[in-house]
């Protein structure tokens, strides 16, 4: 007679049986035991799967309108950085002969409030966008550095110093840092040109391109 016949026929009653029994009893607890188990682990994995997709596309989502801020600000700076590109560049012995040692003149100057310091704060922008550890991806760098011209540097030839844009640009760090023109603020802007910072991280960008480019026309011509 089976286990089950047993039950059926009310066999565990008697106390000779009740050791069996509830040796079958937990037995089967055991078995639906485990089954609840896996079923609780599967349900907790299918959640796991549901809120990772939830966050990637909730990061898709956050890199696609940080990707639309960098174009907005950069087609609006695109034209105040081809305004001064136009210009001579000034020297920081200029800017203290015109504005003195005291650097909220030249704070309160047209240019710098309307041309200047634009560009300046929408490229301490991206070095702070880029520093970001979330951020920080090779792939995000890249669409930003090939949105965003930070600089142009003739002949390929990679130095912070000969950037165009720069040389425009530095000559009001160095005479809003330097101590000798009251040390306006001698940190201000390091996400700009700091080391490492965005300058640094688009040389090394454009210097990992062309070395890509010569690669693939060396790799064509064999």
């Amino acid at each position: 007679m089976t286990i089950f016949e047993k039950i059926k026929n009310y066999q565990y009653v008697s106390p000779t049986n009740l050791e069996e029994f509830w040796t079958v009893v937990t037995g089967l607890t055991g078995i639906f035991g485990i089954i609840l188990v896996v079923a609780q682990l599967a349900y907790v994995s299918i959640q796991l799967r549901r809120a990772r997709r939830q966050f990637e596309l909730s990061q898709a989502g956050e890199t696609s309108r940080i990707f639309f801020d960098v174009m907005d600000r950069w087609s609006i700076q695109y034209e105040n950085r081809c305004k001064l590109l136009a210009k001579p560049a000034v020297t920081a012995d200029q800017l203290r002969d015109t504005f003195g040692s005291d650097p909220s003149a030249l704070l309160a100057d047209d240019t710098w409030q309307t041309e200047i310091r634009p560009l300046l704060n929408f490229f301490e922008f991206l070095g702070v966008l880029i520093s970001n550890d979330k951020l920080n991806q090779a792939e995000v760098v890249e669409r930003i550095f090939t949105l965003v011209t930070v600089d142009n540097y003739p002949n390929q030839n990679y130095e912070k110093e000969n950037g165009t844009l720069y040389a425009h640009l530095t000559p009001y760090l160095i005479y809003l840092r330097s101590p000798d023109y009251s040390g306006y603020r001698p940190d201000i802007y390091e996400y700009y040109d700091g080391k490492g910072a965005l300058i640094d991280r688009y040389i090394a960008y454009q210097k990992s391109k062309t070395t890509a480019q010569k690669a693939n026309i060396t790799e064509a011509a064999t």
